[in-house]
């Protein structure tokens, strides 16, 4: 049943009886009849057995029209339009078990007004609702908190509304169940957002996402952890720089730019883009774009490439040759820098260092590192970085732990040169799973560590050198590296300890192609060794092997060993048919050849066995 208007023709006994009928209390009919005339129904239905379902009421919805209708059990939506009633308290509604979605409208003619407010702990009590929609209300952090409250809330739109605070960090609560967010004002009142919420980077769940007609001036680079966005909105505010780490969003299928009238850059590349709108912006297109709306310019091609900025940065502060060799800064066909090698300079502001480090085409960064926590910072925003070398020799830890939002690390280097204990601290490492390549030197290992590395499971080369290996390390879990070809590990730190035996994981790492452990102390092989089957490359260089056993020569892919700098080795050499290039001690006296072989090298000395 419909109501396009209140029903006035009935009568004073009419309305009497029906107040009074407790068969129709729950009915449209009814609810019509007990509204005042300044009051209006645009639409009511009912169900099958004449439970009010869907109701959109427009006036005044003082206390008893709220009570009245925190009766209608049934109800599913519910809409208030032009509401003229300060301090709205909703708190009855609490009692709508069915209840999904819910709209609040201030009238059109007071978008001005500060006046209507939303008592607090009126959106607590809606356990159920999905859709919460808010038009021309004051919102402070008090309603913030409730609407945060609601656990069932996928769809929330403040529109036109009055911003008494820029504190939306309860926003995060809703980070299981938001997907669609929209933040909708108008750049001609006050009580709009100048900056961009940091809570809703924690809404890993949004799919769609709008902050129009506000100021915000910048998009956030975090912005890019929300990877099930499909749609963005942010028209109509003060945005000046193109963010082109929108193109590593995997979903996003709608995005609209248009009235941000300073935005200058290039558009976004990202064929999965299917609508664009750089209307009423200074955006240019690289090349052709199918999901424009409105047509942008070709860009200008620069005479200045990348790497010529980043040393006019340096320049302009005083640092002369900031690049000490041509392959500290590689720039592509393009100009726009690929390879950057940059120093961490106490001469440099922490708005340098964030334009040094902006640029989103660098994919292999190393940095001479002073201990600045900002340069760390600002490289967990670089999201294409595939390759990080880090050298310092300022501390004894520091932690890496914001760097896992680099998903596209791959290669980690670390140099700690001249220090005694450096080590990284705790949840350095746990994060960065996409490791192929990981390298220490001069690094004290650490059993957390240990147990660190042992969880990147994709790696497939392990590097430590000059490092110190103390007693008691259980290197235990590093047999969980199954897809490990290469564990180096040469010489250890001046100031710490040698490994003396090869720990019985190592043998469990069965597609290892080479293993290194030189300048150790290892005292001998396991016969487990014929576990490596895959082996190639065998270094044992300066130890203090006494014997070859012969489980080294049933390994049938072993091409290259050196045995070098085991002055107590004895015995006989290896007779792997393999071997390319194998390498004793010369003179040794108490080695002898068990065959002649084309491996050895055409100095050789060491005799045949009798």
């Amino acid at each position: 049943m419909h109501y396009k208007s209140i029903l006035k023709s009935l009568s004073l006994g009419l309305l009497f009886t029906v107040a009074q009928s407790k068969a129709i209390t729950n009915n449209c009919e009814y609810l019509s009849s007990i509204i005042s005339e300044n009051d209006m129904i645009n639409d009511c239905i009912e169900n099958a057995n004449g439970e009010i379902t869907s109701l959109s009421f427009s006036g005044k919805p003082n206390s008893n029209i709220i009570d009245n209708i925190s009766t209608l059990t049934s109800l599913v939506n519910l809409e208030i339009h032009d509401q003229t009633f300060d301090n709205l308290d909703l708190k009855p509604l609490a009692s709508l078990s069915k209840l999904k979605t819910l709209h609040l409208e201030c009238p059109y003619g007071r978008y001005n007004s500060r006046k209507y407010n939303i008592k607090s702990d009126s959106f607590k009590g809606l356990k159920k609702v999905k859709k919460l929609s808010i038009r021309g209300f004051s919102i402070n952090e008090s309603v913030l908190e409730d609407i945060s409250a609601m656990p069932k809330l996928e769809d929330l739109t403040l529109q036109t509304c009055f911003h008494t605070t820029k504190d939306y960090s309860s926003l995060a609560k809703l980070k299981k169940t938001l997907k669609y967010l929209t933040i909708r004002s108008h750049t001609y009142r006050s009580g709009i957002i100048t900056e961009f919420p940091e809570s809703i980077l924690s809404l890993t769940n949004l799919r769609n996402l709008t902050i129009a007609y506000n100021e915000i001036d910048q998009i956030p680079s975090g912005i890019t952890n929300l990877v099930k966005l499909e749609s963005i909105n942010f028209s109509n505010n003060l945005i000046t720089e193109m963010p082109s780490f929108l193109s590593e969003l995997p979903k996003l299928k709608y995005l609209d730019l248009n009235g941000n009238g300073n935005l200058e850059g290039q558009a976004v590349i990202n064929d999965k883009i299917k609508y664009c709108d750089y209307s009423a912006t200074k955006v240019c297109k690289t090349e052709e774009l199918g999901c424009l709306v409105t047509d942008i310019p070709l860009c200008e091609k620069s005479n200045v490439d990348d790497c010529t900025v980043i040393k006019n940065i340096a320049e302009e502060k005083g640092i002369v040759d900031y690049f000490d060799d041509e392959s500290d800064c590689i720039v592509n066909e393009n100009g726009k820098v690929t390879d950057l090698y940059i120093h961490d300079e106490e001469g440099l502001t922490e708005d340098d260092i964030e334009k040094i480090l902006s640029y989103d085409t660098i994919t292999k960064l190393s940095v001479y590192w002073r201990g600045s926590q900002i340069v760390l910072d600002k490289i967990s925003n670089m999201k294409n970085v595939e390759f990080l070398s880090i050298f310092t020799a300022e501390k004894d830890s520091f932690s890496l732990e914001n760097l896992k939002s680099l998903k596209k690390l791959t290669n980690l280097e670390i140099t700690c040169p001249r220090t005694r204990k450096f080590s990284l601290e705790k949840n350095s490492l746990k994060y960065l799973t996409n490791l192929k390549r990981l390298s220490f030197k001069e690094f004290k290992l650490s059993q957390i560590m240990i147990s660190e590395i042992s969880n990147l499971t994709k790696l497939e080369r392990l590097e430590f050198n000059s490092c110190s290996f103390r007693d008691g390390l259980d290197y235990s879990d590093f047999s969980k590296l199954t897809d490990l070809t290469e564990l180096i590990i040469s010489s250890f730190n001046r100031y710490g300890k040698p490994i003396m035996q090869i720990p019985s994981s190592f043998y469990d790492l069965t597609k290892l192609k080479s293993l290194h452990m030189n300048r150790q102390r290892i005292g001998e092989i396991s016969n487990d060794i014929s576990k490596l089957k895959n082996l190639e490359d065998l270094n044992l260089y300066n130890n203090n092997i006494t014997v070859l056993p012969d489980a080294l020569n049933d390994l049938p892919n072993l091409k290259s060993v050196d045995f070098q700098s085991n002055a107590l080795l004895e015995g006989k050499t290896l007779t792997n048919d393999s071997l390319e290039s194998c390498l004793y001690d010369d003179e040794s006296t108490t080695l002898c050849k068990a065959k002649e072989m084309s491996c050895f090298s055409e100095t050789s000395q060491l005799q045949l066995c009798e």
